[in-house]
């Protein structure tokens, strides 16, 4: 896998009590006038088989353990996991 767009820096975590949408996960280069989001590309695959990529968020130690915020969205688990189908077009997913 190949990392097209990174997620931004600055991240602000929002609580279950916050209603409503805060928005998407921005990636670097997201502007007021075009925003982007994290995008990684699968190369060297070359089957026929959907493929789907799992996200979550873990601590950067030496060996990591789940991070005390979760991932939420219509893709994701109550764990904080996240399950999206790679577009077989352009083996992205964003």
């Amino acid at each position: 896998m190949k990392m097209i767009e990174e997620p931004i820096n600055r991240i602000r975590y929002r609580y279950r009590s916050e209603k409503g949408s805060h928005g998407g996960l921005n990636g670097v280069n997201s502007c007021p006038i075009r925003k982007t989001y994290p995008t990684i590309k699968v190369e060297n695959y070359h089957h026929s088989n959907p493929i789907y990529i799992r996200a979550s968020l873990v601590t950067n130690e030496i060996r990591p353990k789940l991070h005390v915020h979760k991932l939420m969205g219509r893709n994701c688990s109550v764990d904080g996991s996240c399950t999206l189908p790679v577009n077989p077009d352009n083996m992205t997913v964003m």
